[in-house]
């Protein structure tokens, strides 16, 4: 994959202060899902794991055309 689990887009998706429309299904229904759980901050769930959860998503489905679109608008961000 292009986008390596230490890139920034990754905190700055779960933060909000990056908005994109994401193609991958899966990734919607997780970030989603992760920006709850960080803002809600049960179990001392931060704003690291939550950021690669979603690379893990990513990385799972790097191969799907909806994710290579996804990480190629990453990049142009």
């Amino acid at each position: 994959m292009q986008i390596n689990s230490d890139n920034p887009i990754w905190k700055k998706l779960i933060l909000g202060e990056t908005q994109v429309t994401l193609r991958y299904l899966a990734a919607k229904i997780a970030l989603s899902h992760l920006q709850l759980k960080v803002r809600i901050g049960k179990n001392g769930y931060t704003v690291e794991k939550a950021a690669l959860e979603l690379y893990q998503v990513y990385k799972i489905g790097e191969n799907l055309p909806a994710v290579k679109i996804d990480i190629q608008t990453f990049l142009n961000c």
